[in-house]
């Protein structure tokens, strides 16, 4: 006999799976709902001169919106230490400042930190704000104290005992009564100047920057300027001990101006006429700069040469001829020592050849026709 398998039951499975899979899911997101909820946020503290009217359960808020909560104020003498803890997955910077705000006199007040987080190192869990960065608001109290000491320090047992306070009022009030106008004109000049300076600030910081360097400058030279001023001080002293001498030197400068005007202005034509020929002087001079210069410098060997020429135990000049320079002219007139007459006589030796050879140069001995020297 043949047994037949019962059908499989598709549909019982199906409906399985999909509760299985449903549970799974709000599994997932029931742990998720819990593990949100319940784990801990970042807990800080900071320290406050004082916490008035700061309960547990109080505030903690971030631009308004609240983020968190306080959870304990412990007074320690000289400044108070608030614990709080914000929201999962709420961060702040790690430089914020803490403030206790008071929206008004009887409201709770709340705990404000500064500045919303916008990237950077983060507070860390535990940290703690010192006083630095933490602020309190004036307490009323503190404020109506102010004042009674404010007005008891103007009052008749104050600056008014002896009505110096009321004559002032009284004399401001007579000076500012109908200047309204300018005053208002005062200010709205001062509020131009000031928008002024404002767009001019690099200029101006630029200029202190500069003038701090040179007192830098001055600082580091400050022996050097202490003597100078020493020695000013020294050169105003002898003037002002001279003042009658200078006084007569200025005198007598100022008559010799005019007497210099008075010669220029009756020699107008002459002066201009000797200007004229001294530019010719002058043109002539810079013609010969060659000349002159070549003049400058042989000048001092032939000063020289003459103190050592001069004898004065004789009161002589000692010199020595040297007859082989000397041009010496033979009957036809030709000449021993070209290169020596040329340079003597300014011509060459055909001009001393073709003058007929009887006739030396001036300065120059006559050829010894006997053939023995002179």
């Amino acid at each position: 006999m043949t047994v037949e398998p019962a059908p499989p039951a598709t549909g019982a499975r199906r409906t399985l799976g999909l509760v299985l899979v449903a549970a799974v899911v709000l599994g997932v997101l029931a742990g998720t709902w819990w593990w949100r909820t319940h784990r801990d946020g970042l807990e800080f503290r900071a320290r406050f001169t004082s916490s008035v009217g700061v309960y547990p359960g109080s505030d903690v808020r971030v631009l308004g919106v609240p983020v968190g909560t306080v959870e304990s104020v412990t007074p320690h003498g000289r400044y108070v230490t608030v614990a709080m803890e914000l929201d999962p997955d709420r961060v702040v910077r790690a430089d914020t400042y803490a403030v206790i705000i008071s929206p008004n006199l009887v409201s709770d007040r709340y705990v404000q930190l500064t500045g919303a987080y916008d990237g950077g190192p983060r507070l860390r869990d535990g940290a703690t704000i010192p006083l630095a960065r933490t602020r309190t608001p004036v307490e009323l109290d503190e404020l109506a104290r102010n004042l009674t000491s404010l007005t008891d320090a103007l009052g008749p047992k104050g600056a008014n005992a002896t009505g110096s306070l009321a004559r002032l009022l009284d004399v401001g009030a007579a000076n500012l009564g109908g200047n309204g106008a300018t005053l208002n004109g005062t200010i709205r000049r001062l509020s131009e100047s000031g928008r002024t300076l404002g767009a001019a600030r690099t200029d101006i910081f630029a200029s202190i920057d500069r003038l701090a360097r040179f007192t830098t400058t001055l600082k580091d030279h400050d022996a050097q300027l202490g003597s100078a001023n020493r020695n000013l001080a020294a050169v105003s002293q002898t003037l002002s001990d001279d003042r009658e001498t200078f006084g007569q030197a200025l005198r007598e400068l100022g008559t010799a101006l005019a007497l210099v005007q008075d010669f220029v202005r009756d020699n107008r034509a002459a002066l201009r006429e000797n200007v004229g020929r001294l530019r010719t002087v002058a043109g002539s001079l810079a013609a010969q700069r060659s000349s002159l210069a070549k003049a400058l410098r042989t000048a001092p060997v032939l000063l020289q040469n003459f103190l050592n020429a001069y004898d004065p135990r004789t009161n002589t000049l000692r010199g020595r001829a040297d007859l082989n320079e000397l041009t010496v002219w033979a009957s036809g007139g030709t000449s021993a020592n070209t290169a020596a007459t040329s340079s003597l006589t300014g011509s060459g030796a055909a001009d001393a050849g073709g003058s007929g050879g009887t006739t030396p140069p001036a300065g120059l001995l006559p050829p010894n026709t006997s053939g023995g020297s002179r």
